[in-house]
Formats: structure tokens, C-alpha cells, sequence
């Protein structure tokens, strides 16, 4: 979701832009801080809203599945897969200002199948959720890698894979399920339905 929300707006920032970036980059003035968004084959990129300068923030990688950064701006989440030949993951937890490694961790997604998963950091940086994927439904872990829980089913049915998961303050929870939107608090036992959309689904642009 991230990542569509900021190439959407971005489109209208580099049209007209050279691969040199002499261009002008227009910015709307309401704008404050960093966006941060993958660009094609140049990695992920971030441009200050206020300068419209361009920069690196993280390299191009085959091998990376997504990344996060925690809402303070301290920690950067980066989820990689470790090889061709296995489903492992690994997760590593870094300061954004320095690069220094807080935490890594290998992780195996549960049920099996897929070594695609990434995650997002709560608000609190203590825990990391993955969204589904075509074996796993959700999955809330801590920040040392441990299980917290795995939502596998709702109402019976398996969540389906790149359904929307948010965090909210507090550590709750949203995600989508079919046409509902559901959230969960700590100690994310019981889910409570927020709305039922008159869909059956939410379509690619929520993934």
C-alpha cells in the first residue's frame, strides 16, 4: 500500500524529469518531510519535500521483499529473502540515522511455501506484522522474531493473499477480510468488525 500510495503522487513530481534530475521537480507546498518509494530498477529513493532533492535510500536487491520504517523515524525494517533455494526470510531491524544493525533474524514462514513475505513495524517498534500469503494468513511476531499469533482462518475461511493490514496507535490492528474491515486489539484474540463493504472484494489496488 506504501508503495502505490507514493508512485502515485510522485508521478506528478518527475514528469518532465531527465535521468540526470536536472529538471525541476515540482512539490505541492503542503507536502512536509520524505516520501520514500521504489523506483523501477533504482532501489528505493527518497526526496525531501521541501529541497525536491532526490537521494538513494536503499539500494536496488533482488532479493529484498519490503521494507518499513518505524513511525518515529529511528529503525528501518528490511525483509530478504535468503536464497533461490529456500522459503527463509531474514528480517533485520536497523538504525535509520547510522545503519547500526538492532536485530536480526531468520525467520520460516509458517505453513511453508513461500519465502516472500516482508512486514511492518508497530507503532511501539516491538512488533512486526506480515500479511497473508497463499499458505500463511496473518502473523504477528516480536521484534526478536518469536510468534506472537497467526490469524490462519476467519469464520473458517483462509485470509487471502495481499490483504491490506494497517497498525493503529496503541498497537491495534486493521485488516481486510473479503469485504469486511476488521480490527484487532491486543492481546489480538478477538477481532471486531469496523465495516462491511458492498463488494466482494477489494481488488489489486489494495495490494
Amino acid at each position: 500500500m506504501k508503495v502505490i500510495h507514493f508512485l502515485s503522487v510522485l508521478v506528478l513530481f518527475f514528469i518532465g524529469c531527465s535521468k540526470d534530475d536536472r529538471s525541476e521537480i515540482i512539490i505541492p507546498s503542503n507536502l512536509k518531510g520524505s516520501l520514500y518509494f521504489d523506483w523501477a530498477d533504482e532501489g528505493t529513493l527518497s526526496i525531501n519535500t521541501e529541497t525536491g532533492v532526490k537521494s538513494l535510500f536503499l539500494p536496488s536487491d533482488s532479493k529484498r521483499n519490503g521494507w518499513d520504517i518505524s513511525r518515529d523515524k529511528e529503525l528501518v525494517l528490511t525483509a530478504n529473502k535468503t536464497n533461490v533455494w529456500n522459503e527463509n526470510i531474514t528480517f533485520v531491524i536497523s538504525r535509520m540515522s547510522t545503519g547500526e544493525i538492532i536485530n536480526q533474524f531468520d525467520y520460516t514462514p509458517l505453513n511453508g511455501g513461500s519465502g516472500f513475505h516482508s512486514g511492518i513495524l508497530s507503532p511501539d517498534n516491538k512488533l512486526i506484522a506480515i500479511a497473508p500469503t497463499f499458505e500463511a494468513g496473518f502473523v504477528l511476531l516480536n521484534r526478536d522474531g518469536s510468534l506472537l499469533g497467526h490469524i490462519d482462518a476467519i469464520n473458517g475461511e483462509k485470509p487471502k493473499r495481499g490483504s491490506a493490514i494497517v497498525w493503529l496507535p496503541g498497537n491495534s490492528l486493521i485488516f481486510t477480510h473479503k469485504s469486511s474491515i476488521i480490527r484487532l486489539d491486543p492481546p489480538y484474540t478477538n477481532g471486531k468488525l469496523i465495516k462491511e463493504m458492498n463488494f466482494e472484494d477489494w481488488g489489486s489496488y489494495y495490494r
